[in-house]
């Protein structure tokens, strides 16, 4: 009797660990729904950064007055020069309803905008033009740092160095452009040189030029999950973003490269890594 009771005992014991151990599985963490953003950090963030000082033009009659020390004969304000000028193939520039028109009398006519001293140190990330010309396929912006600008001379050495900052226009349409360098531009250049079409006896007018700084185009960009590993980011409150790395892109040529036997492995794997934003060029 006290042998089958030990044996039931030795049984009930052992029973747990003869079960089939099936494969465990757990349910993921998301990094995302863990994310809990402070409020008062987000209220900051919400609000866009300010402008820095003539940084945007909007031609207004109102924008063109300004204050000014009293001089003998004279008290209160009194109207300056407007921060912009018609240069070499331009005509018959004025302010009008809230918009700087005029008219083309070269393929390369030139608008000079100006702006005051600046200590700023930060770089241009984009220049913002809303224009509309009555001709021509093409906009471009020509940054200045020097104190004073040769426009005869910018428009004989354009022909041989062409401007940077370009892009293709909609004649006949009135349309915001975003110009972006490929270098670093100084958000200090005093002068602003703009080339509104590139045909002659066209009519143009500009609403309003923005020069966008690195600092405030940063400070636009809201905090939140982003993953860098090739999955879909979420930002809360904000959209989802494609992946961005190679391994879930797109395949392209190069990375289906035959490579001779004799090319050391490490070579391979360094020519094959992925550039960064390799992924968007190649959707």
């Amino acid at each position: 009797m006290r042998a089958f009771v030990a044996v039931c005992l030795g049984a009930a014991v052992l029973a747990p660990a003869c079960r089939n151990a099936g494969p465990r599985t757990t349910a993921p963490i998301r990094l995302v729904d863990l994310y809990r953003p402070d409020p008062a950090t987000a209220a900051r963030e919400a609000g866009s950064a300010p402008a820095a000082p003539a940084s945007q033009w909007r031609f207004t009659l109102a924008a063109v007055t300004v204050a000014a020390p009293a001089r003998p004969g004279l008290a209160g304000a009194r109207p300056a020069p407007p921060p912009w000028a018609a240069g070499p193939g331009v005509a018959d520039l004025k302010a009008e309803n809230g918009l700087l028109v005029g008219r083309t009398t070269a393929a390369f006519p030139i608008l000079h905008l100006r702006r005051p001293r600046s200590d700023d140190r930060d770089v241009v990330h984009e220049v913002q033009v809303r224009v509309r010309a009555s001709a021509g396929a093409n906009l471009s912006v020509m940054f200045r740092s020097t104190e004073e600008v040769d426009l005869a001379w910018e428009v004989d050495n354009a022909f041989i160095i062409p401007w940077s900052l370009s892009s293709p226009i909609v004649a006949g349409e009135m349309r915001t452009y975003s110009l972006r360098p490929t270098g670093s531009i100084p958000m200090a250049s005093r002068h602003v040189l703009v080339r509104p079409t590139d045909a002659a006896g066209a009519s143009f007018e500009i609403e309003w030029v923005r020069v966008v700084s690195r600092r405030e185009h940063l400070a636009g960009i809201r905090a939140g999950m982003r993953s860098t590993a090739g999955s879909w980011s979420t930002i809360p409150g904000g959209r989802r973003h494609a992946p961005t790395s190679c391994s879930t892109a797109r395949r392209t040529p190069w990375t289906r490269r035959t490579w001779p036997a004799s090319t050391p492995r490490s070579s391979r794997a360094s020519r094959r890594s992925c550039r960064p934003g390799a992924s968007a060029r190649s959707r």
